[in-house]
């Protein structure tokens, strides 16, 4: 039975990595502006003793305002985040130094 293969440079065209370090003060995710197909891919390093929160505003906070808290990401937890742009995505911290690798798509 015939298979479709997908060339590998011609399918990760628009693909990103990015690592982060996050604290306590809002930051997003890049200042890359390309538009993103199908989002972002975001892990909690396996090793951050602290949660990263994730949205999509630029009052985010961190576990301590229902309103404004982020989706949280414990070590070792990742999120599948369908956004357009790496700037649209907002992250903040319970701690200093957690780090966070992304992939954009």
């Amino acid at each position: 039975m015939p298979r479709s293969v997908n060339n590998a440079k011609q399918g990760f065209a628009n693909v990103n990595t990015v690592s982060k370090t996050v604290g306590a003060t809002v930051t997003t995710l890049s200042a890359d502006g390309r538009t993103l197909t199908n989002g972002v891919q975001i892990l909690a390093n396996g090793d951050n003793a602290g949660v990263v929160y994730v949205g999509v505003r630029s009052n985010l906070t961190a576990g301590d305002n229902d309103a404004t808290d982020g989706f949280p990401l414990s070590a070792g937890n990742s999120l599948l985040l369908p956004a357009r742009h790496e700037y649209d995505v907002y992250l903040i911290a319970s701690a200093a130094d957690q780090k966070i690798h992304a992939l954009s798509f």
